[in-house]
């Protein structure tokens, strides 16, 4: 079987994985649950998904946990929503560093 992944939607040209200011965690998806087909209607036009799988993400010392999306999504997103967040005792610039690192091992985006 597969390893569990999620989807984690981005704007081109722009890191996939990176906090906003005010940002605590980042969205992600449950990829077995929902598709980017089911994602990107509810996001602005020339959005785009990268899907990666959580071992990867976990091994920078990242954790996921379920949480509940944005009331103004649809309902399958909400309830399929994850967010990427920092283990125990990490700093915001300690989670802002493996988040660099998870974008550079994750390569370059399409």
């Amino acid at each position: 079987m597969a390893d569990p992944r999620v989807h984690r939607v981005y704007n081109a040209g722009k890191p996939r994985f990176q906090l906003r200011q005010g940002e605590e965690a980042i969205s992600v998806f449950d990829a077995d649950k929902v598709t980017p087909a089911d994602i990107l209607p509810s996001f602005r036009a020339g959005s785009l998904i990268t899907t990666q799988e959580i071992s990867l993400i976990e091994s920078f010392g990242l954790i996921i946990v379920h949480s509940p999306g944005d009331s103004k999504l649809p309902q399958l997103l909400q309830d399929n929503h994850m967010e990427i967040r920092p283990s125990d005792g990490m700093t915001r610039n300690q989670f802002k560093a493996a988040l660099r690192a998870l974008e550079q091992a994750t390569g370059v985006p399409p």
